[in-house]
């Protein structure tokens, strides 16, 4: 079960999200909201979940192109063959909408906090029961109800990376203490501090969350960092968190726990443990939130599911939106060759949840609509140009009347005249038509024949 704890006015503010009425602009409680951001809740509330999941599978295939994608070349053509984009479409169908919201905008820590019945809380439990699939590990502070930091926290945050960095590059350059002057032994001691605050065994030389390897992945999460302090207003803790997008062969629930404390194994996840090391250097306790994401019920669904849900949260360092280091999409192998009642895990996605039911008959009710607007086309269009035959028809009879000034004194009126009535009927109706069809002139010409200046 996740955790659902009560508000009171004095815990915690009402927040505000970013919403389609004004763009998904950001807000001072979401103060990050870049156009890719922007664009994926768009489609979330606007088009079939199928548009979202080719979205993400371009982005997948693209990084990848570019040296920053999936690594695991099976996996990308796992993904990218026929069977594996309807399985990506299949396991994004499978979320929960409010879930998937939450992933993009990084706000889950909060939304673990909202009351029931509020719009943007959680599902809780998300998913009927625990097994293989994917997790968000998101990094709020205790007491503060999912929210992370201010935004002078998040200047400190930076100060303490850049001097983590220093101590390395010191180390780096003079890893003889002796020779170091007093300047050099502080930043080496400070880095002592930071290692030590979660891995106690730190032997006290080389800081031990970076590496030469390491370095440019964390000069990226410092960057991250920074940008999301610019962005940062006020003195109240954001509701965006930084999460962290992982996968579990077997638990969701037992490989999760591996971002809380204790530190066992420093070499992994060095992103993640740095941030935490710094903020208990603060005086600050981080709190971890450990989110279900994907659900799987068969094997080929983990490397798949991983690609998702990274993909979905930029969640690498290099996307601004997380602290995963590595590249998604590991192997089968793990969990394929356990034996395991598959049959009940696809019972409890498809039956037990209705996530992914509700949103394939959301999509496909979606896909119809936008198929029937289409259908409609060819006739519309049949329709707008008899129209403009009869506009120009009339014109061209309207222009061979008589001027009504020439057909009786000025005193007359106009209604003596049927052929002034007649001009008069087929003006109005030329206007008319012109307005409905998009303004006076000869603009209405061109919007019936799809050639609209705007």
């Amino acid at each position: 079960m996740l955790p659902r704890l009560q508000l009171t006015s004095s815990q915690n503010s009402p927040i505000e999200f970013p919403h389609r009425s004004n763009g998904f602009a950001a807000t001072a409680d979401v103060p990050v909201m870049d156009m890719e951001m922007r664009q994926k809740l768009r489609m979330i509330k606007d088009v079939p979940l199928y548009g979202l999941d080719m979205r993400l599978i371009g982005a997948a295939r693209r990084r990848s192109a570019q040296g920053g994608g999936p690594n695991n070349s099976a996996s990308l053509a796992l993904l990218l063959s026929a069977p594996g984009m309807a399985m990506a479409g299949v396991l994004l169908h499978s979320m929960p909408k409010v879930l998937i919201e939450g992933i993009v905008r990084r706000t889950l820590g909060v939304q673990l906090y909202l009351p029931p019945t509020h719009e943007m809380a959680l599902p809780n439990p998300i998913y009927a029961d625990d097994g293989p699939g994917t997790y968000v590990a998101v990094m709020a502070i205790c007491g503060r109800m999912g929210r992370f930091l201010t935004k002078g926290e998040l200047g400190s945050l930076c100060d303490k990376i850049k001097r983590y960095i220093e101590a390395f590059e010191t180390w780096q350059d003079c890893p003889d203490p002796a020779r170091m002057t007093p300047g050099q032994r502080a930043l080496l001691q400070f880095a002592r501090d930071v290692d030590r605050t979660y891995y106690p065994a730190a032997a006290g030389g080389e800081p031990v969350f970076l590496s030469p390897g390491r370095l440019p992945k964390v000069r990226c999460l410092l960057a991250m960092f920074e940008a999301w302090r610019a962005a940062a207003t006020g003195s109240k803790p954001i509701a965006q968190a930084p999460q962290y997008v992982g996968c579990a062969a077997r638990s969701i629930a037992a490989r999760s726990r591996s971002h809380a404390p204790p530190l066992t194994h420093p070499e992994s996840n060095y992103t993640w443990w740095l941030t935490m090391s710094c903020l208990r250097h603060m005086r600050l306790a981080p709190d971890v939130l450990l989110i279900p994401a994907t659900r799987n019920w068969e094997p080929q669904q983990l490397p798949i599911g991983e690609i998702l849900v990274t993909c979905l949260a930029d969640a690498r360092v290099e996307d601004g939106g997380g602290f995963n280091a590595g590249q998604p999409g590991g192997t089968t192998d793990k969990i394929a060759k356990d034996p395991r009642d598959w049959a009940r895990d696809r019972e409890s996605a498809m039956e037990r949840r209705s996530y992914l039911t509700d949103n394939l008959r959301e999509s496909d009710e979606s896909m119809q609509r936008r198929a029937d607007v289409l259908e409609s086309i060819p006739a519309l269009s049949r329709d707008l140009y008899g129209l403009l035959g009869d506009i120009i028809t009339l014109e061209a009879e309207a222009r061979e009347l008589p001027d009504p000034r020439s057909l009786g004194d000025g005193g007359a009126p106009p209604g003596e005249h049927p052929q002034i009535a007649k001009a008069r009927l087929y003006l109005d109706f030329v206007e008319a038509v012109k307005n409905i069809l998009g303004g006076g002139g000869d603009g209405a010409s061109r919007t019936a024949l799809g050639h609209d200046d705007g």
